[in-house]
């Protein structure tokens, strides 16, 4: 239920989001007179989209491939197209962001050759021991 009021006044404050200025409701009877049916905006025909194209989604998805981390600004200044249309091009693709903190650091090569030969070395333990091996790992906090 909505109110209109021509000034403001303690419904300010309990129906924000239910009060219209007096000026738009003011127009809005005026076009029910003329025959309008709702209040949203008609789709325009000659109104086309430029920026959802496929060249452009696949720019977009190169972009993200290549740089898992890229900001939804880069992309817009890289492909030279506005912010809302990229963020509606990558919400396409399926992609979403994830918190920065829970996405692993990129490895240096020493720390990547690290894991890899730690990994190497539980799974030649693991098939020497089988479910034994499982049972000796102890966790932990480290504070």
């Amino acid at each position: 239920m909505a109110f209109v009021i021509k000034s403001p006044s303690k419904f300010d404050q309990l129906y924000e989001e239910a009060l219209f200025a007096y000026p738009t409701v003011k127009e809005w009877c005026r076009k029910f007179r003329d025959g309008k049916e709702g209040t949203k905006d008609a789709l325009r025909p000659d109104a086309v989209c430029t920026a959802s194209t496929d060249t452009n989604i696949a720019r977009v998805n190169d972009l993200i491939r290549e740089n898992r981390r890229i900001s939804i600004k880069a992309i817009s200044q890289n492909i030279d197209v506005s912010v809302g249309s990229v963020r509606s091009i990558v919400q396409k693709l399926g992609c979403r962001k994830i918190c920065a903190q829970r996405v692993p650091r990129l490895l240096s090569g020493n720390k990547k050759y690290l894991r890899i030969s730690l990994s190497l070395q539980h799974l030649t333990e693991y098939n020497e021991s089988g479910n034994n091996f499982l049972l000796s790992i102890v966790a932990g906090d480290e504070t």
